[in-house]
């Protein structure tokens, strides 16, 4: 799976769990409870469906950025310490 299609995933996702509640008129209550089983299908698979986009999004874009981020701030913590050591050559003995 590619980035666009984790981003289409997440999206079709959220609209197909969202389509019972912005547009009751299309799934009547004809279940013994007041339930439709279109209505109750879209809702979970949409859930499926976004979970699965935005696992992959997290997985392949967001960690590797955290990552990327908390090793470019160790990096500046250590040269901020390099440098104030060189700055200051009788508190490095």
């Amino acid at each position: 799976m590619n980035t666009k299609s984790a981003i289409g995933f997440l999206v079709v996702g959220l609209m197909m769990k969202e389509l019972p509640l912005l547009e009751p008129g299309w799934f009547p209550h004809n279940g013994p409870d007041g339930s439709n089983a279109g209505a109750l299908w879209l809702m979970c698979m949409g859930l499926i469906l976004a979970a699965v986009g935005a696992i992959h999004l997290l997985r392949h874009h967001f960690v590797p950025m955290i990552r990327r981020v908390g090793a470019y701030r160790a990096r500046s913590r250590a040269s901020r310490v390099a440098w104030r050591a060189s700055r200051n050559p009788i508190s490095g003995t």
